[in-house]
């Protein structure tokens, strides 16, 4: 992530935080590329959050992959920021910027979201749009009299363009919407329909398919081979490259579970050399269960080689784990060392 990012994601951070949010926030600072900088959950909703002072410098790699996880964890993906592309270029309360399939805002527009307040703006490719309420659109013009073409004469535009408006057919350009306010004496913020943001995220990941990453022969036997045991179990794995943590697993078929652990997925990591655990592994391990809580998920290290020491996540050797021959007892041996 970016130095200048850094105050955003606290400030987005202790938002969440006050609003009745857990947060999963990660303490390392350091330049990271990843595709989120924090998890979010009350109740039932989930957020993935990407905080970038720029928007536009939002890679598609990431994009990607937020989407990817998003949707395998029934989350929305969000991305909070400052400027589009420069500091001319600023984000403004109210408005939201589509980039790459993910609805991006500022911090403002994110509070009034926490509090059931939807932004009416949508800004895209250089023209703010705005979806009217068509019934009061309609009640208004005949409570004064007007037809469509009169309405239509006073702010120069069709006649047609008007009948869809009140159909609800198209959005309308900003600068239409204020000069309609102007003659029918409605503010902007009545006369808007409240953009159903969920609904969009919705949207948005329903059109994209879940693509398992093809192991190449050039990737880590020690993952391929982990990737072959999940596949026996009846686990899909969906690796990641730009995440804190290695794969998300999840079973492919319905599982007899009990009823506890019947949404459960597993948030893994994997370390497969002793150097690598030696300096990664305890960390790797408050990560992975910090997200794991707030997502109340299942979580696992996966290592090639024993371990000896405690850690916040289970941990299992590949030997042991191929010991366990079935879905529903790994995911019973999981849920019994996860402390829930």
């Amino acid at each position: 992530m970016s130095k200048l990012a850094v105050p955003l994601i606290k400030e987005v951070s202790n938002d969440l935080n006050e609003a009745g949010f857990q947060v999963s926030l990660f303490n390392n600072y350091q330049s990271r590329n990843t595709s989120f900088d924090l998890i979010a959950r009350r109740k039932e909703l989930t957020l993935l959050i990407k905080c970038l002072y720029y928007i536009d410098k939002f890679k598609s790699i990431l994009a990607k992959e937020l989407k990817m996880i998003s949707k395998i964890i029934s989350g929305y993906p969000l991305i909070i920021g400052k400027y589009t592309r420069n500091k001319d270029d600023k984000i403004y309360p109210g408005f939201i910027y589509p980039r790459k399939g993910i609805l991006a805002m500022n911090i403002e527009t994110l509070r009034g979201l926490i509090e059931n307040v939807f932004p009416i703006i949508i800004a895209n490719r250089g023209k703010y749009l705005v979806n009217l309420n068509s019934k009061l659109l309609q009640e208004r013009r005949n409570e004064m009299n007007l037809s469509l073409k009169g309405l239509a004469d006073k702010i120069h535009i069709s006649r047609r363009a008007i009948s869809m408006y009140e159909r609800g057919e198209i959005s309308a350009k900003l600068e239409v919407v204020l000069d309609i306010e102007k003659v029918l004496n409605v503010p902007l913020e009545i006369m808007a329909e409240p953009l159903n943001i969920y609904q969009m995220i919705k949207d948005n990941l329903n059109k994209i398919s879940l693509q398992k990453k093809k192991l190449s022969s050039l990737e880590k036997d020690f993952r391929r081979e982990l990737n072959d045991y999940f596949q026996e179990i009846g686990l899909d794995a969906f690796w990641t490259e730009k995440s804190l943590f290695d794969a998300i697993t999840k079973q492919d078929r319905e599982i007899d579970l009990p009823e506890l652990m019947k949404k459960h997925f597993i948030i893994t990591g994997v370390e497969n050399s002793e150097e690598d655990v030696a300096k990664n592994l305890e960390s790797k391990s408050r990560i992975i269960n910090n997200i794991s809580r707030v997502l109340e998920s299942l979580s696992m290290i996966v290592l090639d080689h024993d371990i000896d020491s405690k850690l916040n996540t289970p941990a299992l050797s590949l030997k042991d784990l191929k010991k366990i021959r079935n879905a529903r007892e790994l995911f019973k041996k999981l849920y019994r060392e996860s402390n829930y």
